[in-house]
């Protein structure tokens, strides 16, 4: 909550920036102190709110990466490209990350990927520029962040069931993690907008104030 408001209420972009970093820095810690416990919702917890902060942080201050001309495009595809390069290998090598069961493998590697992959989809978001598709889930990102992980699970079980292979084997199937992506977000789709018909039969209910982020 104090990162969240740093964030949003302090005009100097180091403060916002030292607020993620401590947070990030303080879910990465306590994957190690609460794993296995009881605890362990804490790292799980930061390590959502991290990512969810970027998004902020992002939108504060998108001005910084409006492109102007020709010559900063060259330079974000630039970005994007040596991200790409950069972010494939780094997540290869390190290995399976689970937020929810807390494995990070390697942390120095899995900060510098963390860093680049974000830096790299930041970068793409610039490329595009407009998709009504992307602009869309993009508007129900919290929603799909608390909701695609049993999602996610379900898919995987099913797919292991119809198929006869273990559940980890599925995911590093050719294509498998894509195909589950692309599942994942169709049925997100559907759970989106069941929460756009709650949100409209409880306008005036007292409730709304807990899915106000649903428009």
């Amino acid at each position: 909550i104090i990162c969240n408001w740093l964030i949003i209420n302090k005009s100097k972009m180091c403060i916002s920036i030292l607020a993620l970093v401590f947070l990030f820095v303080f879910s990465l810690g306590c994957m190690y102190i609460a794993r296995n416990s009881i605890l362990a919702w804490i790292p799980r917890t930061a390590g959502g709110m991290t990512f969810y902060l970027v998004g902020l942080l992002v939108s504060k201050y998108k001005k910084i990466f409006d492109i102007q001309n020709d010559i900063s495009k060259r330079n974000v595809v630039i970005c994007f490209t040596v991200g790409l390069a950069l972010t494939i290998p780094l997540s290869m090598y390190n290995g399976r990350v689970d937020m929810y069961n807390l494995i990070s493998g390697n942390i120095i590697i899995y900060f510098i990927a963390a860093l680049v992959g974000t830096a790299m989809l930041c970068s793409l978001s610039m490329i595009i520029n407009k998709n009504n598709m992307l602009e869309f889930f993009g508007r129900y990102s919290i929603l799909i962040l608390c909701t695609h992980e049993p999602i996610k699970r379900a898919v995987i079980y099913v797919a292991a069931k119809i198929t006869g292979i273990e559940s980890e084997e599925v995911r590093n199937l050719l294509g498998g993690g894509m195909l589950i992506t692309i599942v994942v977000l169709l049925i997100e789709v559907v759970v989106i907008f069941i929460f756009r018909l709650i949100a409209d039969k409880t306008k005036e209910t007292k409730i709304a104030p807990l899915i106000g982020f649903v428009k």
